[in-house]
């Protein structure tokens, strides 16, 4: 009887392991184009707790190319998170890249979801994260996260550090994740901006958000930064001293800035409510400019002669025709997980925000 219920005991420790292996354990490793990632326990000084597996992958992407990312059945899921500011997703696994070409880090995260730390609760458990990296085609840089205009003049880099935003966003509600990086969240990485344009007519960055998904604009405090360790642009003179400058700029942009260069919502406009759709515009054309001409060494310009301009307006998809006032209507539209608002006409079953509650459609 005792050699019994030590092998009962022994055969449920097993079941028990294997049971949570397979619950704690992702599919299989991450490819892209067929060559895979690595697994990291924590690159760029971003530790990973213990429930968390990440594989990340270093590569020059093209603008408007689709890539095949498989190997892992939970990217294929419809609840993994991507940013649709990088990405479009074409099918299952094809993804076709949005910003401009340069090199980056895409790392792959699973059973990510963070347990309440600082007010944040981010509850994607399968999501990427993408970045800039320092690293040129001959292979001159260092893989680690890009500053803007740093080694390189194809060096493309802006990060929004501070509170209010988080992509991915949580649980139809946007927490103060996003804190400074050397508080321990290292979460500035997934607040990299895109960039959008990168040729004679400027260059831009961009980033989406929506109220109540991965922005709560009655909290959002926030700088704009050229590296992730926090080096902001003022709102100040440019001068020699004085190179990193912002200005905000817009008929309908909603943000205000202090002498530290500190933007939140103005106290001049009413706040946005749920399902509310907001694009960030960073065009920072004048302290590129004056980089390059330094690398190249084709201009003697002591320091940028203008601002760089950022506004937040509401966004307005251009060429959309026959949508009803109830279809529009913040109260009535339906968003996915990702933040991104659906057509009423024809809901696919799965989960869905819906007047700031989760609602699921059969």
């Amino acid at each position: 009887m005792k050699k019994l219920s030590t092998l009962f005991r022994f055969s449920a420790f097993l079941i028990f392991a294997f049971v949570g292996s397979q619950a704690f354990a992702q599919s299989a490793t991450p490819t892209i184009d067929g060559v895979s990632f690595e697994q990291d326990e924590g690159v760029d000084y971003q530790n990973l707790p213990e429930y968390q597996t990440a594989y990340s992958i270093v590569m020059k992407f093209e603008k408007g190319k689709t890539y095949e990312i498989a190997g892992a059945n939970e990217i294929a899921a419809d609840d993994w998170y991507y940013n649709p500011d990088w990405f479009e997703r074409i099918d299952a696994t094809h993804f076709k890249f949005k910003a401009c070409t340069q090199w980056y880090r895409l790392r792959a995260i699973f059973d990510g979801t963070i347990p309440n730390h600082t007010d944040c609760s981010i509850t994607y458990s399968n999501f990427f994260q993408i970045y800039p990296v320092n690293q040129t085609d001959e292979g001159y840089g260092d893989n680690h996260p890009a500053i803007l205009m740093g080694d390189f003049p194809a060096e493309l880099a802006a990060f929004i550090q501070g509170r209010g935003i988080h992509k991915p966003g949580t649980d139809g509600i946007a927490r103060d994740c996003n804190k400074f990086y050397w508080d321990g969240m290292r979460s500035s990485f997934s607040n990299a901006m895109t960039p959008v344009q990168d040729d004679d007519n400027g260059v831009v960055f961009e980033t989406t958000v929506t109220e109540g998904i991965d922005v709560t604009f009655s909290t959002f405090l926030v700088k704009f930064c050229c590296d992730v360790w926090g080096t902001n642009f003022l709102p100040v003179e440019p001068s020699e001293s004085k190179v990193l400058n912002i200005q905000l700029v817009g008929e309908e942009n909603i943000l205000e800035i202090d002498e530290s260069g500190n933007c939140k919502l103005s106290k001049l406009v009413e706040s946005p409510e749920f399902g509310d759709v907001y694009k960030i515009r960073f065009d920072v054309t004048p302290y590129v400019k004056y980089r390059r001409a330094i690398f190249y060494e084709v201009d003697e310009t002591d320091y940028p002669t203008d601002y760089c301009k950022l506004s937040c307006e509401k966004y307005r998809p251009s060429g959309i025709k026959n949508v009803s006032s109830e279809d529009m209507s913040g109260a009535n539209a339906y968003y996915d997980l990702k933040g991104v608002r659906m057509s009423t006409s024809n809901l696919q079953k799965g989960i869905y925000v819906h007047a700031g509650k989760k609602v699921f459609v059969r």
